[in-house]
């Protein structure tokens, strides 16, 4: 499946292409991504070109580093969502959950394989559902999902908790059965956050930095993950489903977070997205994607060689 995606994706994105020096190539790629018969100037093409050219340069202007990333307040309000919405996927309780769902579904009553079977069945279900999340984001948003999955995975952990406490030890079946349930429930509802996560990370940054703040981000995954799976074949074991209680409590919190602080990015040009952390653009798209603004003046490329292109003004908007 990762395979896949990369021989239908472009080897590389125009950004990287541009930040590298390789013009020509970030053209081609744009070309073909914007690829209408009725355009046939391309258009829409040459006016992100010129925009992703013109910010481009005026980021390599400024120093990029990790200590610079804590130092510059856009950056830093970046890099710290970034930490934080990856941390809060993992406070979830997904792998704490999940790494242990085998002992979770024996002590809810299954024997045999019987638990290995419902695992396997479980990771197909979490599959499936990645990928729909994935397919659907970018018409339902990234800020949306969020905002649908923190809150309705404390409902759930909350519902998991109450049915272990009544349940959990006993032999009513039709009890027991529940808690699988919402725990198949959990696992789809987990999908809202967990794919659009990554793509939010990915977005929020310039392309000067954009490596290192998705490196932090990754780095908070792990931490998250190491923290929530070490101790949880410990804590189920010895408070058993007031965990239940503790991530959804977390779950909580992030939706607060989330709310206050992570902005919608949902077909918004990685350009377009400086202005909510406090950053200046150098030229904005018209709202059709064909044209450029500067300083209130509306411009667009006068020269079909990209790599030479320049900018010359039409008119007031």
């Amino acid at each position: 499946m990762f395979a896949s995606g990369i021989l239908i994706s472009p080897a590389e994105s125009p950004r990287y292409l541009v930040f590298k020096n390789r013009n020509t190539e970030a053209w081609e790629v744009l070309q073909r991504i914007h690829h209408d018969p009725e355009d046939e100037d391309d258009t829409s093409a040459q006016a992100e070109y010129t925009q992703i050219v013109r910010q481009t340069e005026k980021d390599k202007e400024v120093k990029a580093g990790y200590i610079e990333m804590f130092k510059n307040p856009s950056w830093r309000k970046r890099t710290l969502l970034a930490i934080f919405i990856q941390f809060a996927a993992q406070s979830t309780g997904i792998l704490g959950i999940a790494n242990y769902l085998v002992l979770i579904f024996t002590s809810l009553g299954m024997s045999g394989s019987m638990p290995l079977v419902v695992y396997a069945v479980y990771t197909t279900v979490g599959i499936i559902c990645v990928l729909i999340a994935i397919a659907t984001v970018d018409k339902v948003g990234r800020r949306t999902m969020f905002l649908i999955g923190f809150p309705s995975l404390a409902v759930i952990l909350l519902i998991e908790g109450v049915l272990q406490w009544q349940y959990l030890g006993t032999d009513n079946k039709p009890g027991l059965a529940g808690c699988v349930f919402v725990i198949f429930i959990y696992i789809v509802v987990f999908q809202t956050v967990d794919g659009p996560s990554f793509i939010w990370m990915a977005e929020i940054f310039p392309t000067n930095i954009r490596g290192r703040g998705i490196g932090l981000g990754f780095f908070s995954y792990f931490v998250g993950a190491i923290t929530y799976s070490t101790p949880s074949a410990l804590a189920f074991n010895n408070i058993k489903y007031r965990m239940y209680f503790f991530y959804m409590a977390l779950c909580l919190i992030s939706v607060v977070i989330v709310y206050l602080h992570v902005p919608e990015t949902k077909q918004i040009p990685v350009e377009e997205i400086g202005p909510f952390f406090g950053d200046e653009v150098v030229v904005h798209l018209t709202g059709d994607g064909h044209k450029i603004v500067e300083h209130d003046s509306t411009a667009q490329i006068d020269d079909k060689t990209p790599q030479q292109a320049h900018l010359v003004h039409t008119g007031k908007v």
